[in-house]
């Protein structure tokens, strides 16, 4: 198991050196940017950086001051004013005035509805900077070695990526409460949909999606990165809908179900991406070695 976890934590490492818009500037200079990922306008060179910052209670976002909010006509958070709605309605409001005839839409807080991408692009706007890393797993572990291995591959990222990373996950419980529960120093963020609660008592709890399937279909679009444990047909799908915009996949193979390849998953995300080792990606696959070298791979 020891050598699964540090596998993994290589692979996940080499994803995020690869760069996101949603990156801090210092991460963006040493690598290209993710296909697929979102950030806030800043980030992309659209708009000059913010120069103040909030206490969010668990992290410090990155907000604009009263000078750049008067001089580059934008709300704290980068918003242009002419677009900018009261704090009483959620941001996707503004986008839900620009979805396309005939396009997919997903409920938001305030009974508003909005494309699934600019759900997300609303979520991304809240979460701030960072390569966003989401956890996908089922509720409840079936394998001998999947709870070792997903608290262990939790501390393991926390320790080395907190300062340059966020975690999300889905609110559910087992693997995603275990990881959450596993990272004690890094941004943690848990999507669920309307009227959900984590339960945790860790990182900040984010709504939307009027159902579990709408909310499935936004936390596709949100990350930069998935770690998959286990998983069923919900787990597949979300790991198909963020690798086919791009997002990296790092599937625990060992632990079975749909991260083995199951349920749809996508056949080309059990393959190794081009910077990976070929020994570290065959520790993600066996299950006869010990976690932490699957970890750290």
């Amino acid at each position: 198991v020891a050598d699964s976890i540090a596998a993994a934590a290589h692979i996940v490492a080499g994803f995020a050196s690869q760069g996101s818009p949603g990156a801090p500037a210092e991460v963006q200079q040493k690598a290209p940017q993710m296909v697929g990922a979102l950030g806030p306008a800043w980030t992309r060179g659209e708009i000059e950086r913010p120069a103040g910052q909030e206490n969010m209670g668990t992290w410090t976002a990155s907000v604009y001051t009263q000078e750049q909010q008067a001089r580059l006509r934008v709300d704290k958070f980068g918003k242009p004013l002419a677009s900018v709605v009261p704090d009483a309605i959620p941001q996707a409001e503004a986008a839900s005035r620009e979805i396309v005839p005939g396009e997919e839409t997903v409920g938001m807080p305030g009974g508003l509805r909005t494309s699934v991408v600019q759900a997300a692009e609303s979520l991304a706007s809240q979460i701030g900077p960072g390569i966003r890393i989401c956890v996908l797993g089922g509720t409840a572990f079936r394998g001998p070695d999947s709870e070792a291995l997903t608290a262990g591959l939790a501390a393991q990222l926390d320790a080395a990526l907190s300062a340059s990373a966020v975690f999300i996950t889905g609110g559910m419980a087992g693997v995603q409460e275990t990881f959450a529960k596993h990272c004690p120093n890094a941004k943690v963020f848990n999507l669920l949909q309307i009227g959900g609660s984590s339960g945790y008592g860790v990182g900040v709890d984010l709504e939307a999606g009027e159902s579990l399937d709408e909310r499935k279909k936004i936390f596709g679009q949100i990350g930069d990165i998935y770690i998959t444990v286990e998983g069923g047909p919900g787990v597949a799908q979300e790991a198909r809908d963020a690798f086919a915009r791009g997002a990296g996949i790092v599937p625990l193979m060992r632990t079975g179900g749909a991260s083995e390849g199951q349920f749809g998953f996508p056949p080309e995300a059990l393959k190794p991406p081009a910077f990976a080792e070929a020994a570290h990606w065959e520790l993600l696959q066996r299950a006869d070695v010990p976690v932490a070298d699957s970890i750290a791979a």
